[in-house]
């Protein structure tokens, strides 16, 4: 619990300097857009699992009422982008991001709290490399 209140803070202070991305990596059931909408409302989160996983839990929300963002849409966040993934598979994950509406030319938070325990030390090394071409967000004075 102490983790995603830390996680979260900061996703809201980094929020109140512009930035309006927030990727979850290896999200399982993660319902940071479900519990804190407010925090949500203006940013695009993005959450990666494994493609059984997300594939519930769009079931799930659905069932409850709560929206998930489609690619396609043009609009407002409407929900979190819900994007499955295997890490360890030869899958693209910064392809499919990026497909789902994220853009790499801007700062972004990325959490990945939960998720490396469970992935090689190859494809953890890859996923930080690319993160770490993301650009800074601009430091406020």
């Amino acid at each position: 619990m102490a983790r995603a209140r830390f996680v979260e803070d900061l996703v809201a202070e980094r929020a109140a300097h512009g930035v309006d991305q927030y990727v979850v990596l290896g999200a399982g059931l993660d319902s940071f857009a479900q519990r804190r909408p407010e925090a949500a409302a203006d940013m695009r989160v993005f959450e990666i699992d494994q493609p059984a996983t997300q594939a519930w839990k769009r079931r799930r929300l659905a069932e409850l009422g709560h929206p998930t963002a489609d690619a396609a849409h043009d609009g407002p966040p409407e929900g979190p982008h819900l994007v499955p993934v295997d890490f360890e598979a030869s899958e693209d994950w910064w392809e499919r991001l990026a497909d789902a509406g994220f853009d790499r030319t801007r700062p972004a938070v990325v959490a990945c709290t939960g998720v490396t325990l469970y992935l090689t030390e190859e494809a953890t090394t890859a996923t930080l490399r690319r993160l770490a071409r993301l650009p800074p967000a601009r430091r406020s004075r």
